[in-house]
């Protein structure tokens, strides 16, 4: 995730996206590419910003558009992850958030730039379960309504058979197994695939 993002250089080969290959920050730094959404929302949202600062910053760095421009759409993403927009929630700062809230700015700062990759890096891991599924939800219906790709990094199989339609298993940084969800959650050929759903299967049963 973070070679696609060019957070980090691949050792080899090169990324290519949009029917091109992708150099330096090129395929984030605009309208319409990727964006990727961090475990940790404080990783990436200031909590000295407020809350409208931080989903529009992403746009003041492009200079998209004019101000005013920028804090409507802004706004817009907002609403769409279920926050308020009223002056006091818009105006409030980041630090004063919970845990769930704040990771709805990361992905309303994500969706700001209308991505059509949005890439999910553990981003239900700190929050407590019924937090969780509601997140999904949204994010499930927020990918259909937008028609964005997600690309949703998750050690929780429970969470990768709601969120998924392809999966990928990886072991020690190699993919071991790929197809399709019902394929390899219902006919897995892998160990290790086996091993996973073993484990997710036998905690449920405890």
């Amino acid at each position: 995730a973070h070679i696609l993002v060019s957070l980090l250089a691949p050792d080899q080969g090169e990324v290519r996206f949009a029917g091109g290959a992708v150099t330096g920050k090129e395929a984030t730094a605009r309208m319409g590419g990727m964006q990727l959404v961090f475990q940790d929302p404080s990783e990436a949202v200031s909590s000295r910003l407020t809350v409208l600062e931080a989903v529009r910053e992403p746009l003041d760095i492009m200079q998209w558009q004019d101000r005013q421009t920028r804090d409507q759409k802004a706004v817009q993403a907002i609403a769409a992850v279920h926050l308020p927009v009223t002056p006091d929630f818009l105006h409030r700062t980041c630090h004063a958030l919970s845990g769930g809230q704040r990771q709805r700015i990361a992905i309303a700062r994500a969706m700001a730039t209308d991505p059509v990759l949005l890439i999910a890096d553990e981003i239900t891991a700190m929050l407590d379960p019924s937090t969780q599924a509601a997140m999904l939800r949204e994010l499930k219906g927020l990918q259909h309504r937008k028609g964005f790709s997600m690309l949703f990094i998750t050690h929780d199989i429970h969470l990768a058979r709601k969120a998924a339609d392809r999966v990928y298993v990886l072991e020690k940084g190699r993919v071991v197994e790929h197809g399709s969800a019902f394929d390899v959650f219902h006919h897995p050929r892998d160990q290790h695939t086996h091993r996973l759903l073993d484990a997710a299967f036998d905690h449920d049963k405890s």
